[in-house]
């Protein structure tokens, strides 16, 4: 019986291992350093040296390397676990995936309508040149000319209708 090591990938090891079972082509038998690696250093921070049969641990830029590909592994799992369980369907048979797009292109649209509103409003006061020709008493604040509010205020002030149930 004796340790065996993986060459393709040294974190595969197995001790008391039956030797015959596994080919010298592809693993090391007893190999050295194991054993002052094994007990102090996980096994994703091993390589060979070189061509030699010698396991030695990474230097940290190997480790960030190795680290930076576990996280994008867990990144990518996690994603795909929120994408289940975002298009998973509700008792009633709605898509949420469906409704969030539906609602974002909506009010999308409705942050478009807004800009462009203000730019006629604002073309309407150049071109008469007199700010008390236009009756700004009736309109809604979000449509109010855009000389007297910038556009982010605009878009803020609509999504706090939005959420405060205002002009539904």
């Amino acid at each position: 019986m004796s340790t065996v090591v993986n060459i393709t990938n040294p974190s595969v090891f197995f001790i008391s291992a039956n030797e015959p079972d596994f080919p010298l082509i592809s693993w090391l038998h007893d190999p050295p350093g194991f054993f002052i690696l094994y007990p102090s250093v996980p096994s994703r921070y091993w390589k060979l040296n070189g061509g030699s049969t010698d396991i030695l641990e990474m230097t940290s830029g190997e480790k960030a390397v190795v680290d930076a590909a576990e996280i994008v592994i867990q990144t990518t799992n996690i994603r795909a676990k929120l994408v289940n369980e975002v298009d998973g369907i509700l008792p009633l048979g709605v898509d949420i995936r469906s409704i969030i797009q539906l609602m974002n292109r909506r009010d999308n649209f409705l942050v478009n309508r807004i800009i462009e509103l203000q730019n006629r409003v604002q073309a309407m006061l150049d071109s008469t040149g007199n700010v008390n020709s236009l009756r700004t008493d009736g309109l809604a604040v979000s449509i109010s000319p855009a000389a007297t509010r910038s556009r982010n205020n605009a878009i803020q002030d609509y999504k706090d209708d939005i959420n405060a149930g205002v002009n539904d």
